[in-house]
């Protein structure tokens, strides 16, 4: 599959298509998604290459849970071949990558983005996937708005 552009989305980056495209060969996709996000250390600083995968997987968990398909034709393809199970520990987990990657401090993820416009971008499409894992959350962390959500389409065949 040919890789495309790169731009604010959880799935546009290398390192999110090289980690998720890793899990391809797993038994049990659920538990290597586990892996994938365990890997995130919430008490270290977040270097690049090393939060990318971890939160594309999390944004998997939420559109698996909420059935959606993600807006990039590779991911949306990868959840097709990849069924798995999103259960409360994973869902969880989930939701604290995205926290995790959210975090304004020790970030450079969050710091990656050059201008404010860009990196509100990139939270709010985070947040849409938050919202999907956790649709209780509201008023201070909760950023979508319907415009954002739009991106993002239902999909009819979810399995959770």
């Amino acid at each position: 599959m040919e890789v495309p552009p790169w731009d604010t989305g959880p799935f546009e980056s290398d390192e999110a298509y090289d980690d998720l495209h890793d899990l391809e060969e797993a038994d049990d996709m659920a538990t290597a998604l586990h892996g994938l996000m365990s890997g995130l250390d919430a008490e270290a600083h977040l270097y690049l290459g090393d939060v990318e995968g971890p939160v594309a997987a999390a944004c998997l968990v939420a559109c698996r849970v909420a059935g959606l398909t993600p807006d990039e034709e590779w991911a949306a393809e990868w959840l097709k071949r990849n069924p798995f199970l999103a259960d409360a520990t994973l869902r969880r987990l989930a939701s604290s990558v995205l926290d995790i990657a959210m975090r304004p401090d020790d970030n450079d993820l969050y710091d990656l983005w050059q201008t404010p416009e860009a990196r509100e971008r990139w939270l709010q499409d985070l947040d849409v996937y938050r919202g999907a894992i956790a649709p209780h959350t509201s008023g201070a962390g909760a950023r979508s708005d319907s415009a954002t959500a739009v991106r993002h389409r239902r999909s009819p065949d979810r399995t959770n």
